[in-house]
């Protein structure tokens, strides 16, 4: 190309000379545009590029461009913020009503089963609860008013709500039943015998607290000493009761079958009330709703609270009976007059006998009927003679031998006024005679008058006031009546007596129940003794842990030349008796036209 370049620049042509040359080719400048399809991406040029002539550096004059970081890896994509969780429902319980429930699921095995947990029974109480009333049920407002007295309504003012009449926990069957069936019967106690439990109950304690402990243990005396059950602790049946110190006072009512719930929590750690949860547990039910008791008290819906109005029905059930044992005003299972009420001073429920207004709801301890009806239940067959019991007692199921007699009378066939530190037999005369009584126990008068009436008169009385009353005067003025009224202050005196008494204190001691009268060391002539005994359960009495009581027993004369006595008697014995030809009495006493021996 070099060579050729030269040639051709050493031999000049003109153009006209150069075109004749048809062989060659015409230069490029000579050619007309020519337009292609498509275009060189510089276009046609007719002058010298403009590269042409430009000094390239050499290769080796390029640098290599600097070495930069990496890039940053692009960003991870930004998940949307997880949801947030869910927020559970507002409870309808408050906290105290939640432990409740939780405890009654744990501690009852009946309540364990698959359907059968506590919530499901409040659903039912609540539907049944507002067909009663109309009114939408509201759990977390149902508080009760403050009361004065030792009760399970004053213990349960924050958890009264979501059971069945304050301190009732219904299996989801026996929920079902009564708000089913209220147009039914219902009596003082299941008679179901599968809610029935065997003589021999065995309990536990969940709470190692030995006060609290003595108590229960205290009240458990009262059924061992006067029915035919026992009480074992720890006991090997598989079906027991077990007690804790809950949210309050609450039992199921009968047996349920395995471990069985009895709260006795802050404020029910008297014997009434303890003794109350545990009668529910053998079967009883409250007094007031038994089908007959408008013939005995009368309800007030209009002071009740909103919704409560269902806690006082007859309810209704054929599983019951109340085995013919009248109504009892006295009876441990009895609402107080302030039951459910919406605000205090006013009252739901009263007697139409107003006698009786401040003996009703009593929780000083089970009644003579609370017990009469137990007896009647689970104790009918242990006893197979009778007894010519006398004051309405009847064959004690521990001694076939002899009577379980009604408060205030003793003896074998509760022939005996009961012995007490002040009281004593009386015969009322023409004149005024003055009875003192100081202390902190129970004193019985028997007052008697041949063929004439007995007026008495309360000079000075220092109780403490409440509307369900621990202290009281209690007048029996007709052995008929199983149940007597209680009469109680209804305010202090406005003025200081011209003498003032001593005001009488509460013991601050706490003792067991009494242990049974022994026999009576002589069989007639108001001449021998028999003794009790109780043993103190607090520290304010250790130096006096045990007490005793004596009273004079077999008030009936002895017959003429007989004794009737126990082992030999003594020579003191011998001078201070009186013994005659006839029938006779021992010194102190004298034989009546009635043929009873009479304290002179």
């Amino acid at each position: 190309m070099f060579l050729l370049f030269l040639i051709f620049i050493a031999l000049p042509l003109s153009l006209s000379q150069f075109d004749s040359f048809s062989e060659f080719p015409p230069p490029p400048w000579h050619h007309r545009p020519h337009h292609h399809r498509h275009h060189h991406p510089f276009g046609h040029w007719h002058h010298p590029p403009p590269w042409r002539g430009f000094h390239f550096p050499p290769p080796e004059d390029f640098l290599p461009p600097p070495s930069l970081p990496p890039p940053p890896p692009p960003p991870a994509p930004i998940s949307p913020p997880p949801a947030p969780p869910p927020q559970p429902m507002p409870s309808p319980y408050t906290p105290e009503m939640q432990k409740v429930i939780q405890s009654i699921n744990k501690k009852s095995e009946h309540f364990s089963k698959s359907g059968e947990n506590y919530e499901n029974v409040i659903k039912v109480l609540k539907d049944f609860y507002k067909k009663k009333t109309g009114l939408q049920y509201d759990f977390s407002n149902f508080k009760l008013p403050t009361v004065t007295g030792r009760s399970e309504l004053s213990a349960n003012q924050r958890t009264a709500g979501i059971f069945y009449e304050n301190d009732v926990v219904l299996t989801l069957s026996q929920a079902r039943t009564i708000t089913k069936e209220t147009n039914r019967k219902k009596r003082k106690i299941v008679s179901d015998l599968s809610k029935r439990w065997t003589r021999s109950i065995s309990f536990r304690f969940q709470e190692n607290d030995e006060e609290w402990k003595t108590s229960i243990r205290s009240a458990i005396s009262v059924f061992t000493s006067s029915t035919c059950l026992s009480f074992i602790e720890n006991g090997p049946s598989r079906d027991y009761l077990i007690f804790t110190k809950g949210q309050g006072c609450y039992s199921s009512v009968g047996k349920l079958g395995g471990s069985q719930e009895v709260s006795i929590g802050f404020g029910c750690d008297g014997e009434g009330v303890i003794s109350h949860e545990i009668a529910h547990s053998l079967g009883l039910w409250h007094e007031q709703s038994r089908p007959d008791r408008n013939n005995f008290v009368k309800i007030f819906p209009q002071n009740m609270m909103s919704g409560a109005q269902a806690q006082f029905e007859r309810l209704n059930t054929t599983i019951t009976s109340d085995y013919g044992v009248p109504y009892d005003y006295g009876s441990a299972m009895h609402y107080p007059v302030f039951a459910f009420v919406r605000q205090s001073g006013l009252t739901s429920i009263e007697p139409t006998d107003r006698s009786f207004r401040n003996t009703i709801g009593s929780r000083v301890s089970l009644s003579f009927l609370d017990v009469k009806v137990i007896n009647a239940a689970y104790c009918s067959n242990v006893c197979q003679q009778s007894l010519p019991c006398q004051n309405n007692g009847y064959p004690h199921p521990n001694a076939c031998t002899r009577c379980l007699c009604p408060s205030g009378f003793s003896g074998k066939f509760c022939e005996n006024l009961e012995y007490s530190e002040f009281g004593s037999e009386l015969v009322a005369t023409s004149s005024w005679k003055t009875l003192r009584y100081q202390g902190s126990l129970q004193s019985f008068w028997r007052i008697r008058a041949q063929g004439s009436k007995i007026v008495f008169e309360f000079t000075s009385v220092y109780f403490k006031c409440s509307p369900s009353c621990e202290e009281f005067v209690e007048v029996g003025f007709s052995f008929s009546r199983l149940t007597i009224p209680l009469i109680v202050p209804e305010q202090r005196a406005p003025k200081i007596p011209p003498q003032q008494p001593k005001p009488i204190r509460r013991d601050p001691s706490r003792w067991s129940g009494w242990s049974a009268w022994s026999s009576c060391s002589e069989a007639c002539g108001a001449c021998g003794k028999e003794e009790r005994t109780r043993t103190c359960l607090s520290s304010s009495c250790r130096m006096n842990s045990r007490q005793s009581q004596a009273r004079t027993c077999n008030l009936n004369p002895c017959r003429s030349g007989t004794t009737r006595g126990r082992g030999k008697r003594s020579t003191l014995e011998a001078r201070v008796r009186h013994k005659r030809q006839t029938s006779w009495c021992c010194a102190g006493y004298k034989k009546t036209t009635t043929n009873w021996c009479s304290q002179v």
